[in-house]
């Protein structure tokens, strides 16, 4: 679980989404979810990277993570 933590908050750091980067924190849509995640792989692919990253839970405006308020 660390090296999640630590992944995310490297995610987050950067300055902008990027093609094999996306955050969501209110689309469930599964159309659109199965199309991202496609291109994401895609791009990935395309970019010599070994994942793509779609992360829910970061506002992708200003990448804070949202916490909820149970």
């Amino acid at each position: 679980m660390e090296n999640l933590d630590l992944l995310v908050k490297q995610l987050v750091s950067l300055p902008n989404e990027t093609d094999w980067l996306e955050f969501k924190c209110n689309n469930f849509d599964p159309e659109m979810i199965g199309k991202d995640i496609s291109a994401l792989a895609n791009s990935a692919t395309y970019r010599g990277k070994d994942q793509a990253y779609m992360i829910w839970g970061v506002d992708d405006t200003n990448h804070e993570i949202i916490r909820n308020k149970l």
